[in-house]
């Protein structure tokens, strides 16, 4: 490496190893926290992931996950929830459903618009944080909720900074990510510049403690629910190589790549809604995951990693630092 390089997750530096490289990154693990991450760690930006999502903004998938399951059973109280990240709001109108009263924020227009369309909720939202708050005239919410962001984030401590500020002093935010180990293959769009980082227990709650929380519980998703996802993962390979799109990192415009740009006309999106081909592809591949599970079930883990965490306070802190400073008078 050139340059310095500190790990996005616990602050490390100079304690790496080189894993691989994918065109003009270079994937590192910190040997200190246990996070692979992107050399460089850059963003590709909203034009970028439009582009390269234009499949799922085509054909939304409305499916409740695994960890919005888990999110709405395991918090102990309902309150004001903001999700960021919401993408097309299904977590929003899910978390509405059950109790609270749920905002969204995400950086795509189009997924909003969509959202908001399937929906009809005023509580979506485009712009940064503090936009939100002028909109909704709240300061601090209950809860706070991101699946899947972290991985693409250039910065992920300074992301929880920027979420604590926005977070009551006995509030809960609730994240998942991608379980780097989940299967015994990597998943294409598992490399930059589509996912920035890679995660697991030990460099999730790395990153937490970096940035003063207190985890109140941590688990993997189900084997099966993993495994189930892997059977779709298959199909989908065999759909993208078909539209010559398929590449690691979800690089967009390869040469021979069918045009798609058909899939966002409205006729075919209504079509879509209609026939709901994800909910068929389920429907039709759950038995194959059935049938086949108990003979893959010991090279597979959980697809996600789910968290709960609390800002640490003040005492907390304070203890901290104190035991710090005993030991490093005990070692002088």
């Amino acid at each position: 490496m050139d340059q310095a390089v500190t790990c996005p997750g616990c602050g490390a530096q100079d304690r790496f190893r080189a894993i691989e490289t994918i065109d003009e990154f270079a994937i590192i693990r910190c040997t200190t926290c246990d996070l692979e991450f992107s050399n460089p760690m850059k963003t590709p930006g909203g034009d970028w992931y439009n582009k390269a999502y234009i499949i799922r903004h085509s054909i939304i998938n409305t499916s409740i996950q695994e960890y919005y399951h888990w999110a709405v059973a395991s918090l102990p109280a309902r309150g004001k929830l903001l999700d960021v990240g919401c993408g097309e709001g299904v977590f929003v109108n899910h978390a509405r459903k059950a109790g609270f009263e749920a905002y969204g924020i995400d950086f795509s227009r189009e997924s909003i618009d969509a959202g908001k369309q399937l929906y009809n909720l005023d509580s979506l939202f485009t712009g940064t944080l503090q936009e939100v708050q002028e909109k909704t005239r709240i300061q601090q919410f209950d809860v706070i909720t991101s699946f899947e962001v972290l991985e693409h984030l250039d910065d992920p401590r300074a992301f929880l900074r920027e979420i604590s500020l926005l977070l009551k002093k006995d509030g809960s935010l609730v994240v998942s990510v991608p379980f780097r180990n989940k299967w015994p293959v990597r998943e294409f769009n598992d490399y930059p510049p589509h996912h920035l980082t890679r995660w697991t227990e030990q460099s999730l709650t790395a990153l937490f403690f970096s940035s003063n929380f207190s985890i109140v519980q941590i688990k993997q998703g189900s084997r099966f629910n993993s495994y189930r996802i892997f059977v779709n993962y298959l199909f989908r390979i065999f759909l993208y190589r078909v539209l010559g799109i398929y590449s690691k990192g979800l690089t967009v415009k390869k040469p021979g790549a069918v045009n798609v740009n058909f899939l966002k006309s409205p006729a075919v999106r209504h079509l879509l809604s209609l026939v709901r081909p994800r909910l068929v592809r389920d429907i039709l591949l759950w038995p194959v995951a059935a049938l086949t599970f108990p003979i893959a079930f010991p090279w597979f883990k959980g697809y996600n990693l789910m968290l709960i965490a609390q800002k640490r306070r003040h005492d907390d802190l304070l203890d901290r630092d104190d035991a710090r400073e005993e030991g490093q008078t005990a070692r002088s």
